[in-house]
């Protein structure tokens, strides 16, 4: 499966994740939901893989309204620096497309954080950052299970 396949369909048609990118450990976007800026996308992008693991059908969710969101350079150097030393994050915050995220939480592989009822999950894996972003009213624990599950997945084949 491609980067771009597991952003569609293991993290946005769950109806858990409204949008979603991945990020390398070195910099740069690999994949991003529909609705990310598309200028983000000015790395090089890894080869894509197979996979077995089957597809998910796109879910009949309600409409959300479209987030522009995007995750600057500066905002994936202060994530993946973030893990190895959560105090940048636990002092300002997360931040994606500008938008200040209240750290919840930092762990050697995830980072949590919360603005109103919206939320961030990023879950790091051997060569990449998922980030997650997940509007209201869709539940914190939901969407922190889909995320660490494919990023769980990742890891488990070698990414």
């Amino acid at each position: 499966m491609s980067w771009q396949g597991y952003v569609d369909t293991n993290l946005v048609a769950t109806g858990k994740i409204s949008q979603a990118a991945i990020i390398g450990l070195k910099g740069g976007v690999w994949a991003t939901s529909p609705d990310f800026n598309d200028r983000m996308l000015t790395s090089t992008v890894p080869a894509s893989h197979s996979s077995h693991e089957p597809h998910r059908p796109r879910s009949n969710r309600p409409f959300l309204p479209f987030l522009l969101l995007q995750v600057a350079p500066e905002e994936q150097k202060a994530i993946i620096a973030g893990f190895d030393d959560p105090s940048g994050l636990q002092a300002g915050g997360v931040r994606a497309n500008g938008k200040k995220f209240f750290t919840l939480g930092v762990t050697p592989k995830t980072i949590y954080g919360k603005q109103g009822g919206d939320g961030l999950v990023a879950v790091k894996t051997n060569q990449a950052v998922l980030v997650c972003v997940y509007l209201a009213p869709i539940v914190p624990g939901e969407a922190n299970k889909v995320a660490e599950g494919l990023g769980d997945y990742l890891i488990s084949v070698g990414y």
